[in-house]
């Protein structure tokens, strides 16, 4: 079959022609003679092996209800030789549907659904630029979906761009927490952590995006760097805040941890710090539940902070007054009761030490 072979080069030429060669290739190799033997198995072979040669959407387009067809052949056929020839042409129409499925996919996802358009358009709607009288009035809503900049304009990466957006990021961090009142109620604080997590998935990204434009580095170096600097600027605004907006700033420090945990340690830290102020209860019952989340979320090997977490946490249980601390810390201590025995073996003899040294 050499001419067959070298027809497909002419096969967009001569279209019509070239239809006539692929059904004449196709009946000769699904064709059974049993009659003829090995030589009419040879034939059949030799047929699909130029088949192999001609492109996939010409097969197609001349061979009528072509993948079902295909399929009963591949399901009936027994002759070892013709299978053989017929592997190198499967695998071909094979290696075509994949690319084509690829491609057809990334078609379609150019063309959104009517729920991702209404996605894209709703926090445009609801928090207008520069209207920050809307988060005051619906705080939690921003922290999901409150948007400072088109995305166009911060994928083109320009430095005073990112700035500007972080710096917008800073202020809506100072409106919503002195906006968002908790009422002293564990459900509303569990579910409003949950919502500082995408806010600050959202700030990461920006930073990260600040600092690439800045100078380039690892991005291992680049994620600790950033959520170092939003760790830096909750704790600085912390400190100036009123009690009731103390409560949001702790929950921030627990889902920035949650989402990026290079900075679990500083802030366990500062969570700690904010723990045993027993004279603001603000501080005090909104750290004790970012400290659990936090302890969570420590490495295997963290268990000198790890033992710490715990140790402030039994503390603060045997002393406290205040049954809504006492309530969140139990809570913590529950969550927390396998922590101690989730660590490496290297870490047992730095616990026997802290154990004996209690004692």
């Amino acid at each position: 079959m050499p001419s067959f072979e070298m027809g497909a080069m002419d096969a967009e030429a001569y279209p019509e022609p070239a239809s006539e060669i692929l059904k004449i290739l196709w009946v000769v190799g699904t064709s059974r003679n049993h009659g003829q033997g090995s030589l009419w198995a040879k034939a059949r072979a030799t047929a699909f092996i130029a088949l192999t040669h001609y492109e996939v959407v010409h097969i197609f387009r001349s061979i009528p209800d072509f993948r079902d067809v295909n399929l009963e052949f591949l399901f009936s056929e027994t002759d070892p030789e013709v299978l053989r020839a017929v592997e190198g042409f499967e695998s071909r129409i094979i290696n075509h549907e994949y690319m084509n499925r690829r491609r057809y996919v990334n078609e379609q996802r150019v063309s959104k659904s009517n729920v991702e358009k209404l996605l894209d358009v709703f926090p445009q709607v609801v928090f207008p630029t520069g209207s920050k009288s809307r988060v005051r009035e619906l705080p939690g809503a921003a922290l999901f979906c409150l948007s400072f900049a088109p995305l166009d304009m911060i994928n083109r990466g320009m430095l005073k761009d990112l700035e500007e957006v972080n710096a917008k990021f800073e202020n809506a961090l100072l409106e919503i927490a002195s906006s968002l009142q908790l009422s002293r109620n564990i459900l509303v604080a569990l579910i409003t952590l949950q919502s500082w997590k995408s806010f600050m998935q959202r700030w990461m990204k920006v930073q990260l995006m600040l600092l690439d434009a800045k100078a380039h580095s690892t991005v291992l170096d680049r994620t600790s760097k950033a959520a170092n600097n939003i760790l830096k600027i909750v704790r600085r605004i912390s400190d100036e805040c009123i009690p009731s907006s103390a409560e949001n700033f702790a929950l921030a420090i627990g889902a920035l941890c949650s989402s990026v945990h290079t900075v679990k340690s500083s802030a366990s830290k500062f969570l700690l710090d904010w723990l045993f102020q027993y004279e603001n209860e603000c501080r005090q019952w909104s750290a004790a539940i970012s400290l659990g989340l936090v302890s969570s979320c420590l490495h295997v090997t963290d268990c000198k902070q790890k033992y710490e977490n715990i140790k402030a946490l039994l503390e603060v249980l045997s002393i406290s007054k205040n049954t809504l601390v006492k309530e969140l810390v139990e809570l913590d201590c529950f969550s927390c009761q396998d922590l101690l025995t989730r660590v490496d073996s290297e870490c047992n003899p730095q616990l026997e030490k802290e154990h004996k040294r209690q004692k």
